[in-house]
């Protein structure tokens, strides 16, 4: 009976927001880390998630759907994450001996990870809102494709941007089947996803020249 109501009360504390919110926190940091030694022994084809804005937009991502967050604190979350994320890749290449700013993405963070935190919560939800957090996950996915097989296609690996545009269009596909009902949600969850692709090119092709 002991063991049972201990085990009972070690779920109970692992099912509390703010464990799963610190949860996020550290990981966050341990993943930037890994991110940053990924380059040395991931397989070229795969490279490329180590260095793009879907690798980490995907980690943080991940986390926050496993947290089961709301809305609110899912958008400071997702400041959180990414800018942990871009912090722990700057630690571990310092401690590589590598040098990296991590000023840029950390603002990219901040202004891109609120929304990646609502867009991640609202995969939870029905019609508008899961429409909505649909088509800017869905849109990183394929937009980044687009930049990687298009602007970056002589230097890298084609493998892992057609992986993560396949990803981006399974994950509306997803949706479209078991969430998106109305022919208004349905049509902003494809539109949606198109205009942020394309709008990632651009923002990513310009940040590329910073």
């Amino acid at each position: 009976m002991t063991t049972v109501t201990r085990a009972s009360s070690a779920d109970a504390v692992l099912t509390r927001p703010l464990v799963r919110a610190l949860a996020v926190v550290a990981l966050s940091f341990l993943l930037g880390g890994l991110t940053s030694y990924a380059q040395g022994f991931l397989p070229d084809s795969f490279a490329s998630f180590a260095n793009s804005a879907s690798g980490w937009t995907v980690l943080t991502a991940s986390l926050l759907y496993w947290s089961r967050m709301r809305t609110g604190p899912a958008a400071v979350l997702g400041a959180v994450s990414f800018v942990l994320l871009v912090l722990g890749y700057t630690v571990a290449s310092q401690v590589r001996g590598l040098v990296y700013d991590p000023l840029l993405f950390s603002v990219v963070g901040i202004v891109v990870g609120p929304f990646v935190g609502v867009a991640t919560a609202w995969l939870r939800a029905a019609g508008v809102r899961a429409a909505l957090g649909t088509a800017l996950l869905a849109g990183i996915g394929a937009g980044e494709a687009l930049y990687g097989l298009t602007v970056v296609r002589e230097t890298t690996s084609p493998v892992y941007w057609t992986f993560i545009g396949v990803a981006g269009l399974a994950l509306l596909t997803v949706m479209l089947v078991r969430r998106i009902r109305g022919a208004v949600p349905v049509a902003l969850a494809v539109a949606g996803t198109v205009v942020v692709g394309v709008a990632f090119v651009a923002a990513y092709s310009g940040l590329g020249g910073v």
